[in-house]
């Protein structure tokens, strides 16, 4: 027997190649279950780490040694405590350090600093002078620290640890000043901040680390110090399928027994907060990657059964002829079957390699970096799993031809047979029914989302019984009219079931290509938009800035076209207990440099106007100030001082007393210290004696303003109003003309009041997203806590569903605007919480970070638009619809193959019929025009309808699908279909099936001559 099924194969190769095939592409399919989804599970642990800051992934261990213990030995231990645990060996290259927070005397201000140690520090430091080498009794220190302390190298400084109780400050000699030579490098620099001069967040005073280059010379500061180690995660080596025993393993770390005693291992690490994240998106794609992977599977059986059932019809001939030679059934099965189930058996392997090498090409072409096919046992299950199921199609396709009688079997026309309903067409009905129900109610379990394949099939019987009812009514009018043509059209599609099965299988297919091309197009577009919420910009630049005024000098300096970078300055506040953003931009570049959904170009412009209205530049005065004032009245319990607010560069806000009011004309004065190369005048006004709590009432007119330099030019414009703190039930009178600027004010109890002088527009200029952060939210007016900390009046003059970079919530305001007003009540170069950021065009981001540097700013960090679209087609939204994509392809694939095949398995009748035909006198035109009719029917209309049933589907369905990685603050998803990707899948698939049905009528035509009638069949 075996030797006739291998004849048979090498006698039939095309139809051999085929099942083959098709046995391997259903093994192929059922292997994507399991191995896409766990490389798709790397891809999202790989990219998720990596987007982390590499202080996020590192390992920190760490004992604090409070009392006077041998601490030489702890690093040691601790590299044999992580040793000892197989799990840990992916995290690499420790450095060992020490540490303390001390308190230091002897500079210009006491402050605090680390003392630390840490292994090879000489190697990541750059000395501008002395020497690296610190040992007992000696530091090194940071070259910005040494000049705020007015420190040089042979100085002493006081250091104490900051835990020391009764302990006095011992003198440390200064033998070298050092700048770190990458203070960003946190591969070396590990999870502590070593370099944070400057006050923290309450005020107090912090020098950079005072670094020694001997463990022993932190020796005399026991209470509070930090022995450990700093280990990096080699992310190339981590698997997905190590992580529970790598967690496991950092909950088993601890000093090894018989070591330092009175010491407790600390393990600081994110690594179980960053696995949790990932952990949701993994479930995400264990949950979709199956709902797509088996209706293709499925698809893939229904393909080899319509294929197996056409190729054993036409075998129908020698099946007849083996059952008159007096072969039992099951030899009569075996010589039916035998090629097929050799052909399926041997493509399990083959379907194995396929489906892991489709996985392989998947992962290098749109999966994170490094990550590879996983093969677990599970795989070689589904692979089993596929080799049952193909058998079974099989088996199912050849029943109904391996039971005929012998004389059915050998007749050359095939008999008319009818399409009965059943249990698998009603039950698929039903599922589909209750999965678009489950939709509609916005359930999202697994029946829901299998919805598209469920309508698909729906939609597909539908075609097949609508396609013999339109051909049974057509073939009765054909008669009727004597049209040789439709009637040899409307016969073909009247009798041969095959017709109705491969309108099925392409009706599933165009519905699910349609559907996956939808959801792609879909998505992508909501990949761009989510981009440009969370960037606003082609490339965003995180800066170190001193104040915005320096922000916005460089972007003015580097882009003095303002074409291609804009300035930013984020804040953060809290409202409701939510986030609620200040993005201050410079409003007049947004038109060049911004990406934003809501406006686009002209928009921008007009918005810009709009948020940047003209307003007077700032008021400057040198080195004293002089005001000549007529006073009418000043009513109060002690002398009213008359002053002036003034702003001196880098600091707070300060009011300067010109001198007691006296009624009628005087002069008042004051020497401006600290103004040397100018001051910002911001306001004027009257204040109380200090002590006095009297009201106070006053009327004056200031006549002229003069500085060192002469007349300032102030007076006379309508620019001074009250001050943004000026109580609201003060009447406070400001009226500015070309005589004077005349104040008024009666019984007021306030310790002072003050006119500004206005140089931002008041309440200022916003664009709204979200509810407003005030008891209305549907107010356009509102006060709201600013960069400065205090109230700010602000003026929605235009609302949008989404802030660029600020979210959902958030206000866009002005930059330059926004530091004016700061300016009158803060230095913000204080402020540790604000964000400064350059946002740059594509073309303009060209060595820009080099050109940050240059011109002063440092640059902490860089996303660029492409990145983040890149990193958004890895997330799990992204990973299963691309499988959605692919499937609907592949679908496609396998109905174009099954449409030749059966047109091929069926030529040899055909062709004979062809030369019946043209042998009777039926004109070539009229064979050509009906094999149209009949191809334009059982093609053309399941194009239609799966075109139709995938765009419902899409419709009913995408909104319960996750299109995008929604995050807080993320922009609302929008369910819009773009001109390209649907109309180039359906071109596609309509082209080729005209190639098809090409080379099908090519190949009938060519064998359909006479002399097949006298025996020349070929």
């Amino acid at each position: 027997m075996f030797g006739v099924i291998a004849r048979g194969i090498r006698y039939r190769p095309g139809r051999s190649v085929v099942v083959l095939l098709l046995a391997m592409a259903a093994t192929a399919a059922a292997v994507l279950t399991p191995a896409y989804g766990y490389a798709a599970e790397q891809s999202l642990l790989t990219d998720e780490l990596n987007s982390q800051n590499e202080r996020a992934t590192q390992l920190q261990l760490f004992a604090v040694r409070n009392s006077d213990v041998d601490y030489t030995e702890v690093p040691a231990q601790i590299g044999e405590a992580v040793d000892t645990l197989p799990a840990m060996q992916v995290y690499t290259d420790p450095v060992e350090f020490i540490r303390v927070t001390t308190h230091t005397t002897g500079g210009y201000y006491d402050a605090r600093a680390l003392l630390a140690y840490r292994q090879d520090v000489c190697d990541h430091l750059v000395m501008v002078d002395g020497d690296c080498q610190a040992g007992p009794g000696e530091v090194l220190l940071s070259k910005r620290s040494a000049e705020a302390e007015r420190f040089e190298v042979g100085d002493s400084i006081g250091i104490k640890s900051v835990q020391g109780i009764n302990v006095a400050h011992t003198e440390h000699e200064i033998v070298g000043i050092y700048e770190p030579a990458d203070a960003g490098d946190q591969e070396y620099w590990g999870r502590s901040g070593y370099f944070s001069h400057g006050p923290d967040p309450d005020g107090v005073e912090f020098l950079d680390a005072m670094f020694v280059t001997q463990p022993q010379a932190a020796d005399e500061f026991a209470e509070g110090m930090r022995m450990g180690v700093d280990y990096q995660l080699n992310l190339t080596a981590l698997r997905d399928s190590d992580i529970d025993a790598i967690l496991a393993a950092l909950g088993r770390l601890e000093i090894p027994d018989g070591a330092v005693e009175g010491l407790t291992l600390t393990v600081d690490n994110n690594l179980t907060g960053i696995v949790e994240a990932i952990r949701d998106g993994q479930a995400q794609i264990r949950a979709s990657v199956p709902i797509i992977a088996v209706p293709l599977l499925l698809l893939c059986w229904f393909v080899l059964y319509l294929v197996m059932a056409r190729l054993t019809e036409e075998r129908a001939p020698e099946i007849g002829l083996a059952k008159l030679r007096g072969l039992r059934y099951g030899s009569v099965t075996g010589f039916a079957l035998g090629e097929a189930l050799l052909l399926i058996v041997a493509a399990v392997p083959l379907g194995l390699l396929l489906g892991l090498g489709i996985v392989q090409v998947t992962a290098a072409l749109v999966l994170a970096e490094g990550t590879s096919v996983t093969l677990r046992a599970d795989v070689f299950g589904y692979a089993g799993l596929a080799l049952i199921g193909s058998l079974l199609a099989v088996l199912a396709a050849t029943r109904r031809t391996l039971r005929r009688p012998v004389l059915d079997l050998l007749q050359r026309v095939p008999g008319q047979t009818r399409w009965r309903a059943g249990l698998l067409e009603g039950g698929a009905v039903a599922l589909a029914v209750a999965a678009t129900a489950q939709v509609l109610l916005g359930d999202d379990n697994m029946v829901a989302m299998l919805a598209p394949a469920l309508l698909a099939v729906v939609a597909g019987l539908a075609t097949a019984r609508i396609l013999a009812l339109i051909a049974r009514v057509r073939l009765r009018r054909a008669r009727r009219v004597g049209s040789v043509r439709r009637m040899l059209a409307m016969v073909q599609l009247a009798r041969r079931t095959e017709h109705r099965r491969i309108v099925v299988l392409l009706t599933i297919a165009v519905t699910l290509l349609t559907f996956g091309v939808a959801a792609w197009d879909m998505s992508e577009h909501n990949r761009r938009l989510a981009a440009s919420d969370a960037l606003g910009a082609d490339v965003i630049y995180q800066v170190d800035a001193a104040n915005p005024g320096q922000l916005m000098d460089v972007v003015s300096e580097l882009d003095p076209a303002a074409d291609g970078l804009m300035g930013v300055m984020r804040t953060v506040e809290r409202y409701g207990s939510q986030n609620f953003l200040v993005v201050a931009a410079q409003t007049d570049r947004m038109a060049e440099v911004m990406r934003w959904r809501d406006q686009q170009g002209p928009a921008l412009d007009d918005l810009a106007r709009q948020l940047h209205p003209p307003m007077g530049d700032p008021v400057l005065v040198e080195k004293s100030l002089r005001i000549t004032a007529t006073v009418e009245y000043a009513v109060a319990d002690r002398p009213l001082q008359l002053s002036a607010r003034i702003v001196e560069p880098g600091r707070a806000p300060r009011n300067m007393l010109l001198g007691p009011l006296e009624e009628g004309r005087s002069r008042y004065s004051a020497d401006l210290i600290g103004c040397f190369t100018g001051c910002r005048l911001i306001g004027l006004g009257v204040a109380r004696y200090p002590g006095d709590f009297s009201d106070i009432s006053f009327a004056l007119t200031v006549e002229s303003v003069r500085d060192v330099d002469g007349e300032v030019p102030v007076l006379g414009d309508g620019q001074w109003h009250p001050t943004g703190t000026t109580p609201d039930n003060v009447t406070f009178d400001i009226d500015a003309t070309e005589s004077g600027l005349s104040l008024a004010a009666t019984a007021a109890d306030v310790p002072e009041l003050i006119a500004e002088f206005q140089v931002a527009p008041a309440p200022l200029p916003a664009v709204l997203a979200g509810p407003a952060p005030y008891d209305d939210p549907a107010a356009t007016r509102f006060r709201f806590p600013a960069a400065h900390g205090k109230p700010q009046h602000f003026e929605v003059v235009d609302t949008a569903s989404v802030v660029p970079r600020g979210g959902t919530r958030a206000l866009l305001v002005d930059l330059e605007y926004t530091e004016r007003i700061a300016e009158t009540f803060i230095d913000l170069s204080i402020k540790s919480d604000i964000s400064y950021e350059v946002w740059a065009t594509q073309a303009a981001s060209v060595d820009l970070a080099e050109r940050l540097e240059s011109a002063g700013l440092t640059v902490l960090s860089t996303d660029s638009r492409l990145d983040q679209l890149d990193r958004m087609s890895r997330q799990p939204p992204a990973l299963a619809l691309r499988l959605y994509l692919l499937a609907g392809a592949a679908a496609l694939v396998l109905a174009v193959g099954a449409v030749a095949l059966t047109s091929a398995a069926g030529s040899r009748s055909r062709r004979d019929d062809d030369a019946a035909l043209r042998l009777s006198g039926v004109p070539d035109s009229v064979l050509r025009r009906s094999m149209i009719s009949e191809y334009g029917h059982w093609v053309g209309l399941p194009l239609v309808t799966g075109a139709v049933t995938g765009l419902i589907a899409a419709w009913l369905v995408l909104p319960s699908i996750p299109l995008i990685t929604s995050g807080a603050g993320a922009g609302p998803v929008e369910y819009r279909l773009g001109s390209t990707w649907v109309p180039g899948a359906l071109a596609a698939a309509v082209a080729a099936l005209l190639v098809t049905v090409a080379m099908v009528w090519r190949s009938r035509r060519r064998g359909a001559t006479p002399d097949r009638l006298r025996g020349g069949r070929s």
